[in-house]
C-alpha cells in the first residue's frame, strides 16, 4: 500500500510503505506526517493482484486499514496490478467473478479503482490514476487524511510504551555485550575452533537459507528438507557444523506433527558425536508472530526438554524488510508472543539482513554470540528430554487426533509440492521455445471451499477437538472443522514465497544436465515474467514478491 500526497495541483508525493502492519502501534511508522499538516496524505493506494480473492483476502484487507479508522474508506482507491493477467477480461468482469468479497473491497472504497498493466507503456493507465487521485481530494472537500482522536490517542500510548520496553531491550542486550567483550579481553570468553548448530523452525521459515548464510555456501535448489542432514564448512578460523532440520506446521497444534518430523527432531541432537553448542530458532522478520505459532514453538521444543532454551538464539531473516525499524521495535511492535519467545532464549537474538548482509560480519557476531553463550552454559547433553507428566500429556492428545489426518497433511504437502515442480519445469521449457504464454495455465488456487480427498478419494473430514471437561481457560479455543480447513488452506499457500526460488534452482538444474543451454539475462527475465504472470492468475492467495526478489535468488 502507499500514499500519494497532493501540495498543489499538478504536483505529488508519493511515498511507498514496506513495513508490515501488525497493530495500531505501526500506524505511526506508515504515517510519518501525522505530526505535521503540511505532509498530511489525501489519499491511499491499495493495491490488489488481478488473481483469486478470497474471504480471507478480504479480512485481512479489512483488518489491516480498519486500524486506521473508519475514516481511511473515504480516502482509498484500489489500483489492481498485473493488468495483463486479465487478457480479454474487464476489470468490471474480473470483479464479478471474484464473488462479493472482491466487490466489497470496491465498493467500501466508493467503487474507486483502476487497473495497472506494467507491460504496456500506454500512458493512459496512469492519468486514469490520477483522476482517481484528484477525486478523492474534491470529495472529500481538499481535507487530508487524519486519525480519528480515538485511534490517534490509542495509537500514541501504544508506541510511548513500545518505544520505551525496546529502549529498555536494548539497552539490557548492549550492557550484556559489554560485559562480554571485557570478559573476552580478559580470557574468560574462549574462541571455539568448532561451533556445532541445529536449525529448527516451522516449515518454509527459512532455516536453508539462514545455514547457506552461515556457511557462505549458495543452494541454488532449495527443497523442504525431509531428513537431519549435517552441512560443514569454515568461517574464520573456526570449523562450523550445521545441521538442518524438517521443520513443523507453522498453523497446526503440535499434535499434527508427523512422527517423521518428530523422529528427525530427536536425532538432529545426537546426529553428530558431541552435543550442539546452540540451536538456532529461525522466525522470518517479515511476517506477524501470534499466540498460534508461539505456542506451536513452545510444544514442538518440548521434545528436547526444557533445558534446550538456555542453548537457543531466536534467529530473523529478512531483516532488511524491517526498514527503519529497530528490532528491538519489531518484537515489541509484534506483542506478547513474539516477546515471551525471546525472554524464553534469555534475550538473546540475532538479524539476518537478506539483502545487505555479504560482508560477513553477521555470521561472526552471530558466531560470537554463540560462544559468549556457551560460556555461560554447558552445551546441551544430547538427549532430547520430556518429563513423564509431558509425555502423558501428549499421547492422551493424540489419540484423539486420527493417524490419517496426520498422514494426510503430509503426503498432501509433498504431492502439490512436486506437482508445483513440475509444473515450473514445463513452463520454462515453454521460455526456451520462445512462447510469450502458457497454452495451458496450471492451477494452483488454495479455494475457500475445496473439498481435500484421501488416498481412496474419499472426502477428508477434519477431525474436531472439543473443549474437554477441566480445560483450563488459557488453552485455545475448540478446533472447528472450519478451523482445519482454514490453516490446511493457510500452509498450502505459504508455498508460494518458494516458488522463484526453485524456478531458478531448476533452471540451473536443466542447463547443468544439458537440457538447454544456460539461460542468458534475455531468458532469466522471459522466464521469471512467465512464473509472475502465472502466479498472479493461480494463486490464492496475495503475495509481496515481486522481481527484487529474483536478484536474490541469481
Amino acid at each position: 500500500m502507499s500514499q500519494a500526497e497532493y501540495h498543489k495541483p499538478h504536483e505529488m508525493h508519493v511515498i511507498v510503505v514496506g513495513e508490515i502492519i501488525s497493530d495500531r502501534t505501526s500506524i505511526f511508522s506508515l504515517l510519518p506526517a501525522q505530526e505535521n499538516p503540511q505532509l498530511r496524505p489525501h489519499a491511499f493506494i491499495l493495491t490488489v493482484e488481478t488473481g483469486t480473492f478470497t474471504e480471507t483476502n478480504r479480512r485481512s484487507i479489512e483488518e489491516h486499514l480498519g486500524l486506521f479508522g473508519e475514516n481511511i474508506w473515504g480516502h482509498t482507491i484500489v489500483v489492481f496490478t498485473k493488468g495483463d493477467s486479465l487478457k480479454d477480461k474487464s476489470i468490471e468482469q474480473h470483479i464479478e467473478s471474484q464473488g462479493e468479497a472482491l466487490k466489497w473491497v470496491t465498493e467500501k472504497c466508493g467503487n474507486r479503482y483502476c487497473v495497472y498493466d506494467k507491460q504496456t507503456k500506454d500512458q493512459n493507465q496512469v492519468i486514469q490514476l490520477l483522476d482517481q487521485i484528484e477525486s478523492v481530494v474534491v470529495n472529500n472537500s481538499g481535507r487530508h487524511f487524519e486519525l480519528d482522536e480515538t485511534t490517534l490517542k490509542e495509537v500514541e500510548e501504544k508506541r510511548k510504551v513500545a518505544k520505551v520496553r525496546a529502549n529498555a531491550r536494548r539497552e539490557k542486550k548492549e550492557k550484556r555485550r559489554e560485559e562480554e567483550k571485557r570478559k573476552r579481553l580478559k580470557g574468560q570468553i574462549q574462541p571455539l575452533s568448532e561451533v556445532r548448530i541445529v536449525m529448527l523452525g516451522w516449515v518454509t521459515c527459512g532455516k536453508s537459507y539462514a545455514k547457506n548464510v552461515i556457511l557462505d555456501k549458495k543452494d541454488v535448489r532449495p527443497s523442504r528438507t525431509h531428513q537431519c542432514k549435517k552441512h560443514e564448512g569454515s568461517v574464520g578460523d573456526r570449523h562450523v557444523t550445521v545441521v538442518d532440520t524438517p521443520g513443523w506446521w507453522k498453523y497446526f497444534p503440535a499434535h499434527y506433527t508427523p512422527e517423521w518430523v518428530k523422529t528427525e527432531l530427536e536425532r538432529s541432537v545426537t546426529f553428530g558425536s558431541k552435543a550442539p553448542h546452540a540451536f538456532l530458532l529461525v522466525v522470518p522478520a517479515d511476517v506477524s508472530f501470534l499466540e498460534e505459532q508461539r505456542k506451536g514453538i513452545q510444544e514442538n521444543m518440548k521434545m528436547f526438554g526444557e533445558m534446550v532454551w538456555r542453548n537457543t538464539i531466536v534467529l530473523f531473516t529478512w531483516g532488511d524488510t524491517l526498514g527503519n525499524t529497530s528490532i528491538e521495535e519489531h518484537i515489541e511492535g509484534e506483542g506478547e508472543p513474539l516477546r515471551w519467545l525471546v525472554e524464553k532464549c534469555g534475550n538473546r537474538y540475532h538479524v539476518f539482513d537478506n539483502v545487505n548482509g555479504g560482508d560477513g560480519s553477521q555470521v561472526h557476531q552471530l558466531l560470537e554470540k554463540i560462544e559468549e553463550m556457551d560460556a555461560s552454559v554447558s552445551s546441551c547433553d544430547g538427549t532430547p528430554k520430556t518429563p513423564e507428566t509431558e509425555v502423558t500429556e501428549s499421547h492422551r492428545r493424540e489419540k484423539e487426533v486420527r493417524k490419517e489426518m496426520v498422514e494426510f497433511l503430509d503426503k498432501e504437502w509433498t504431492r502439490r509440492d512436486n506437482e508445483l515442480e513440475e509444473k515450473v519445469r514445463a513452463m520454462w521449457r515453454e521460455t526456451r521455445r520462445g512462447d510469450r504464454s502458457m497454452d495451458h495455465i496450471p492451477d494452483f488456487s488454495v479455494q475457500e471451499n475445496e473439498v481435500y480427498l484421501d488416498t481412496r478419494g474419499l472426502p477428508i473430514k477434519f477431525p474436531l477437538l472439543s473443549e474437554k471437561p477441566g480445560q483450563a481457560e488459557h488453552e485455545p479455543p475448540e478446533l472447528t472443522e472450519r478451523n482445519m480447513q482454514e490453516m490446511f488452506r493457510r500452509e498450502l499457500a505459504r508455498r508460494e514465497v518458494e516458488i522463484m526460488e526453485k524456478f531458478q534452482g531448476i533452471i540451473s538444474e536443466l542447463s547443468r544436465s544439458g537440457g538447454v543451454s544456460e539461460p542468458d539475462d534475455r531468458d532469466i527475465k522471459e522466464a521469471t515474467e512467465k512464473v509472475l504472470n502465472w502466479r498472479t492468475g493461480t494463486s490464492g492467495v496475495g503475495s509481496e514478491l515481486e522481481e527484487e526478489d529474483i536478484s536474490l535468488a541469481e
